[in-house]
């Protein structure tokens, strides 16, 4: 029986007469109250409507508001009607999330930007992460993140570092936290409780469909996140936001979310089995990348490392030169650096520190030089701009350029 019906039959069983079109209004506002409701109540009290309704001197328009009250209890615990949804279901069925599959889609590419594969604690901390990215979006790099050892694949430069490194790891477990639905939803919850965003929640009448949850920023703040939350799950599927401009929320990007608590195979959190042939290995946990700064200052030792960089490659000491780069193969930087055929330096410029929004290498250093080399059987000068000296990542203590 539909819910309009349950409210007229248990109108007819009590003693009320009034008009179908009383009727027809009190019923309309009861399913119209039912909708914004979300308590619970006992079926126990339909059988007792009337004896409660006759033994009591009442008026017509009270039995009637007791009549709804009740109904209200009973439709709600009918199985065929939707409950209510709020955003603490999200929050409770994400508590016990141990795995995530996402793939990340930018406006400006039809392509997935990124693609990731998440391990979590109990407390939705990370443990262990994957990150693809895509070609055009980061080089096509594999980052993996492994209990604070770090692994990245650049197949396209041909290398693979490993190195152990803290502000790394921090950097990684920030990134993890943004991608992590949990806290998502979480950190919406208590913005909107301090005022700072305006949540509206559009559920569907069919079970099939996605509940809607609109988050937009207040005050000056210009984003409006659109989460797509599965009925049956309570789980985000999807998260879409956008930037406001010119008056417009225009779209900017979407995570997808998949696979939630299904396991992922140990191998995902390792690449030593992905790593071509032929692939230079670098290992700071091992190798002595770049000098050691000691006492000198970052412009000092930034100068240091392209001196004695270029040093090597005059007198042709490739073992050298590979060392304070960081390519560990002396025979790619002769293929590579030989070809300039260094005969000396010329100048070294002062070293121009690069933006400091850069968390990982706040203090990287660029430095551009002049030298002499042998052309045409003659000498000419050359200015190179492509020394960005920085720590070494896990050896910070250490200077190598990039």
């Amino acid at each position: 029986m539909s819910s309009a019906g349950k409210i007229k039959r248990l109108f007819a069983k009590s003693t009320i007469t009034v008009s179908s079109s009383v009727d027809d209004r009190i019923v309309r506002h009861a399913l119209t109250a039912f909708n914004k409701s979300g308590k619970r109540q006992s079926v126990s009290l339909e059988p007792n409507i009337g004896r409660l309704i006759t033994k009591r001197k009442i008026t017509k328009m009270a039995a009637a508001v007791i009549i709804i009250a009740v109904v209200l209890s009973i439709i709600f615990l009918d199985k065929s009607v939707t409950s209510v949804y709020a955003i603490e279901y999200t929050i409770e069925a994400n508590r016990t999330m141990r795995y995530l599959h996402f793939r990340y889609f930018d406006a400006s590419h039809d392509d997935v930007a990124k693609e990731g594969w998440l391990e979590f604690d109990e407390t939705g901390q990370a443990t262990k992460v994957r990150i693809n990215w895509s070609e055009w979006m980061a080089g096509g790099e594999i980052v993996v993140w492994n209990q604070d050892r770090t692994q990245i694949l650049n197949k396209k430069r041909n290398f693979l570092i490993t190195f152990n490194d803290e502000i790394y790891s921090a950097r990684v477990l920030t990134m993890a936290k943004k991608e992590n639905p949990r806290l998502t939803v979480e950190r919406l919850y208590e913005r909107q409780a301090k005022g700072e965003v305006e949540i509206e929640i559009e559920q569907p009448a069919s079970q099939t469909e996605s509940i809607i949850v609109t988050a937009t920023e207040l005050g000056d703040n210009t984003k409006r996140f659109v989460l797509f939350v599965d009925q049956a799950t309570n789980l985000v599927t999807s998260l879409k936001w956008y930037q406001l401009e010119n008056g417009e929320y225009k779209y900017q990007g979407v995570m997808e979310y998949h696979d939630y608590n299904i396991p992922i195979g140990t191998k995902m959190f390792n690449l030593d089995d992905e790593v071509p042939d032929n692939i230079q290995i670098i290992d700071t946990r091992v190798q002595d990348i770049g000098l050691v700064q000691g006492n000198l200052s970052d412009e000092e030792i930034a100068t240091k490392v392209v001196r004695e960089f270029l040093e090597a490659l005059i007198v042709k000491d490739y073992t050298k030169a590979a060392q304070i780069s960081g390519i560990p193969s002396p025979e790619e930087i002769k293929e590579g650096w030989g070809k300039l055929k260094v005969v000396r330096i010329v100048s070294i410029d002062e070293p121009i520190p690069l933006a400091k929004t850069n968390r990982l290498f706040p203090n990287c250093q660029h430095v551009l030089c002049t030298i002499e080399i042998e052309k045409n059987g003659g000498e000419v000068r050359q200015q190179l701009k492509s020394f960005k000296v920085r720590p070494v990542l896990g050896r910070r203590e250490r200077w190598g350029f990039h």
